[in-house]
Parts: C-alpha cells; sequence; structure tokens
C-alpha cells in the first residue's frame, strides 16, 4: 500500500472521529490525566530553566483537553502569556493562502494546472510566468528562491503591498526549472497572494479575513498594520540566555506569513476545515495530501500549503512558522485524533526540543511514559529575563577564541558526534526539511558534511555567534544549540546536540538555511572563493 493511500485511509478515519460520542470527553481527561501532567510539567521546566515563552493546546477529536501559556506576552510591561494571547504565526500563514486558492478553483475560477501568466499578465520574469503553475507554487515545485534576503531586509519599510515586494525577487535566476524539484520558497507564496488578488477582486489581507477568518469565527486572528495597537499581542524576543532582545517586526505580514493568531483560533481552523466549512470533503483531501517528497529520503511530503509525515509510525498533517523570536506549529495526528498547536515568542526557550517531546509523549504507549518529570536542577521561583538592546550589528556574542576558528570548531564537533548513525538520521529526519543540502550520507560526519558539500557552494563560515550553555532539563542532558552561524552567502544555520550517559550524542540536528545563490547571475549573490579538497 502507497503512503498517500495509507494517509487517505487515515483522514477517513479522522473525518469521522470528529464526531466523538457524549461522554468521550471525559474519559479522554481522565486516562490521559498524567500525560498532561507530564506536558504541564515540561513547561513549567523549560519556562523556569531556559525561558520558554508561550502556548499550548492539544485537543483530542477537535475538543480541548490540554492548555496552558507560560512566560511573557510584553517583559517589559510585566504582561504574562495567556490563553489568548495573539502570537506571529511565521509561515502557518502559508495554510490560509493555500485554502483560498482551494476556495477558488471550487468556484470554477482557477485551475490548480494554470501557469502563472494567465492571471498575472505582466508578471516580469515571462519564463517563469509561462512555465510555472498554480500546482507548482503550492508545492514549492517552481523554482523560486526566498526574498528574505540582505537587499529586502534594508528596504522592507517600503513595502505596504504584496505587490511592493515582486521586485525583490521577480528577475532573479531560476533555482531550477518549474516542476523539477522541491525547494521551500517565501516568494512563491507571494505569487500566489497575488493571483489571489486578481483572480477575487480583493486585496488578499480582505479575502482571507471574510473567507477563512469570518466562517471559522477566528476573531482574534488577521495581519496587523505595525504602527497600530493590537491588544494581547505577544512581543517576539531574540538572544542568549536570560538576555533578551526585541525581534525587529516588519511588515504586517504577507501571503508567505506573519500574520497572528492564538492557540484556540488555530483550533477553530482545524474544526473548520474538517467539518468542511472551508472547502469541500475533496478539496480538503486535495490540499492536504502529500505530493511532492521533500528529498531527503524520509517520509516527509509537502501537499498545497500542508506537510504530511509520521513520528513513531503516526501520521501527521500540518505546517509550522520560523522567524527570530517566532515558533509556531499545528499538528494533527490522522489516526488517533489529536492536535498539537503551539506558539512561542520567545527564541532562547528552545521551543523545538518542547515541541518534540510533547509529540513523543502523544505517539508512545501509556507504558513507555516516564514517571516524572525529574529535575537534574533546581528550579529557580521565577527565570531572571532582562530585555537588552541589540549590538549595532544585530548579532550576538561571538564564540570565545578557543572555538572560534571554523576549522579548529568542527573537528571538535566531528569529535562529539562520532556516534551519529543511520538510526539518529532516520529518528531526526524531520529536522532535516528545510535544508536544500540535503543528501547527508548515514555515515559521514557533520565536519564532512559541511566540507564537502556545504562549503563548495555556499562558501565558509564566516562567524559563530554564541546562543546558550549546556543546561540540564527533566530525565536527560538538555538539548542545546550550540551556535548559530552564518555562511558566506549571507544564510544562517545552526548546530544543536544533546548527550547521553556515555558522552556520545543521542540527539543531534543541523539546519543550513534553504540557498538563495545557487549561480552568478543572481543579482544577490556574493562571490564565493571555491574550495580545493
Amino acid at each position: 500500500m502507497t503512503y498517500l493511500n495509507i494517509f487517505f485511509l487515515m483522514f477517513i478515519i479522522f473525518m469521522k472521529m470528529l464526531t466523538p460520542a457524549n461522554d468521550s470527553k471525559t474519559p479522554v481527561g481522565q486516562n490521559n490525566e498524567k500525560r498532561w501532567q507530564l506536558i504541564s510539567e515540561y513547561m513549567n521546566s523549560f519556562n523556569l530553566l531556559r525561558g520558554f515563552s508561550g502556548a499550548i493546546l492539544i485537543a483530542k477529536n477537535g475538543e480541548a483537553v490540554f492548555e496552558k501559556a507560560v512566560g511573557w506576552q510584553n517583559v517589559e510591561k510585566d504582561i504574562a502569556n495567556k490563553k489568548n494571547t495573539r502570537f506571529n504565526l511565521g509561515s502557518g500563514n502559508k495554510m490560509f493562502t493555500a485554502v483560498a486558492i482551494a476556495q477558488l478553483n471550487e468556484k470554477g475560477m482557477l485551475n490548480y494546472n494554470d501557469p502563472v501568466i494567465k492571471y498575472l499578465p505582466d508578471y516580469p520574469n515571462k519564463y517563469f510566468a509561462q512555465n510555472a503553475t498554480i500546482h507548482n507554487l503550492l508545492t514549492h515545485t517552481a523554482g523560486l528562491g526566498d526574498y528574505l534576503d540582505s537587499e529586502y531586509k534594508n528596504h522592507w519599510r517600503e513595502v505596504s503591498e504584496l505587490k511592493d515586494i515582486v521586485p525583490f525577487f521577480a528577475m532573479d535566476s531560476l533555482l531550477f526549472a518549474p516542476g523539477e524539484r522541491f525547494q521551500y520558497s517565501n516568494s512563491g507564496y507571494i505569487v500566489l497572494g497575488l493571483i489571489i488578488e486578481a483572480v477575487s477582486g480583493q486585496n488578499y489581507f480582505e479575502y482571507i479575513r471574510e473567507n477563512i477568518y469570518k466562517p471559522a469565527g477566528m476573531l482574534n486572528t488577521d495581519s496587523y498594520n505595525t504602527d497600530g495597537s493590537v491588544k494581547n499581542l505577544a512581543v517576539a524576543y531574540t538572544g542568549k540566555d536570560s538576555l533578551w532582545s526585541v525581534s525587529t517586526r516588519g511588515i504586517k505580514g504577507t501571503s508567505a506569513g506573519g500574520g497572528y493568531s492564538t492557540t484556540e483560533d488555530m483550533l477553530r481552523f482545524h474544526k473548520a476545515l474538517q467539518a468542511n466549512v472551508l472547502l469541500k470533503p475533496d478539496n480538503v483531501r486535495l490540499v492536504l495530501d502529500g505530493k511532492v517528497s521533500f528529498g531527503t529520503g524520509g517520509t516527509g511530503y509537502y501537499g498545497y500549503g500542508f506537510i504530511s509525515d509520521q513520528i513513531n509510525n503516526k501520521i501527521w498533517v500540518g505546517h509550522g512558522g520560523r522567524a527570530p523570536g517566532i515558533y509556531f506549529e499545528y499538528r494533527f495526528f490522522l489516526e488517533t485524533g489529536y492536535t498539537i498547536i503551539m506558539f512561542s515568542n520567545s527564541e532562547s526557550g528552545m521551543p523545538d526540543i518542547l515541541f518534540n517531546k510533547i509529540n513523543e509523549l502523544l505517539t508512545i504507549e501509556k507504558s513507555q511514559w516516564p514517571i516524572s518529570v525529574e529535575q537534574t536542577e533546581t528550579l529557580p521561583e521565577k527565570f531572571p529575563v532582562k530585555v537588552v538592546a541589540l549590538a549595532k550589528d544585530d548579532e550576538l556574542k561571538v564564540l570565545s577564541s578557543a572555538v572560534n576558528d571554523q576549522d579548529k570548531y568542527w573537528k571538535i564537533i566531528k569529535k562529539m558526534t562520532g556516534s551519529f548513525n543511520k538510526k539518529d538520521a532516520a529518528q531526526f529526519e524531520n529536522l532535516f526539511i528545510k535544508k536544500d543540502l540535503v543528501n547527508v550520507l548515514s555515515n559521514e560526519s557533520v565536519y564532512n558534511f559541511m566540507v564537502k558539500q556545504v562549503y563548495p557552494v555556499r562558501g565558509k563560515i564566516t562567524g559563530f555567534h554564541d546562543l546558550s550553555d549546556p543546561v540540564k532539563i527533566a530525565d536527560s542532558d538538555f538539548p542545546v544549540r550550540i551556535a548559530t552561524f552564518h555562511l558566506e552567502d549571507g544564510m544562517p544555520g545552526y548546530l544543536g546536540f544533546s548527550l547521553n550517559e556515555a558522552d556520545l550524542i543521542d540527539h543531534f540536528s543541523l539546519f543550513v538555511h534553504p540557498q538563495l545563490c545557487p549561480n552568478e547571475k543572481n543579482k544577490n549573490c556574493p562571490k564565493i572563493s571555491r574550495m580545493s579538497e
């Protein structure tokens, strides 16, 4: 049976579970009381030891069974996060954009296989517009890169509408011919937003507000102007340990991301989608179905604005969002009926590690649950956060000279990752899905991967930036990002791991931002000196 057939069967099962029996909510709570207690304790531990700030909602068959918020909506004003705090969605808006396209398809106003030029005849790059389809844009197979480069960041204040973003990427060289392969692209979803405007005759934000937020009952979800005051809006914080800085909030959001929502509103979106309030059943299935493999050799697929993958043989569908000081995940498991919605506005709080722990608790048998969250450190009464101004170069403190030399650093990393093997790679495949250089051999060290695959194409590392010191938490060493770094093409990455009792790597993650500069024809590409091996 193919992956998509399995996915379809699980989808049917999940649709049937959306109307639970009258007494289902109580036994769910009773049978899982220990599970919710563990998740609550993990949230407290991550908050008090590392400064996790955010909110989590877990639902069963569409009904909330766990809700909790910790940390700060606004540190300087001493406002705590609440269930109705509005957090930044990051790329989560891509789901709304895809649903909007599907709605227009239902109305017969567009076809997924239509070329871009049919709706945007004045698009600057004619080759792209004639050869890339709406399907390509939805599945990140159109050949576009990312407009979020240094040029855009220097001029984002000039952007007021979606069309203002087009000049930042439209004439760049394509990364590949449309339809050739997968490459995650924010630019592609900007083009989709423009198509929505052209076909509907409405401003993108107005269309989404009237056709998705309103019918779903999402009263606390929108894209907000940066010069206005919005109630319960979370401030995004970057920073190291307890020293945080306010992350610059750019334009109000786009069809690629940057809107705001709450955990409860995202549950409303989930229920509206599954109850066919937003789309007919066939189109719901169409947008959720995994269509394009990430190419990592794993189980991850991208559909129309939704990702599908597996954890512990449990299929899930959803999407996430990442940006400085911003973390979002929406994920529902088709077989079990569980939905996880998580937001965070604290970069130092390691939300990705906490989210992985919650996923594990929801996908393993009860007999495998830990007895308790035993702390290896005494929990303080409060995390001692302090808001400071960013340095002039907007960078965090550089690592000590002992590991500042890049070759020395990667040799240290090579030694520490000696136990990295095929099993580890399979277990953490989901951590590699946004990386463009993903063909990592199971027996290849991180050092060789960087030196042989990343450096020749992307340039060497230009500097490391300290993020945090190792901290122990709960029942194992706390997985900590050792450092963030930048490559010569300007794109960032990070490395993180935890050690087991034998001082060997048991959890490992490496992230390299997708490449923007595949060749020197791109006007934004720096000149990179190639390495000779």
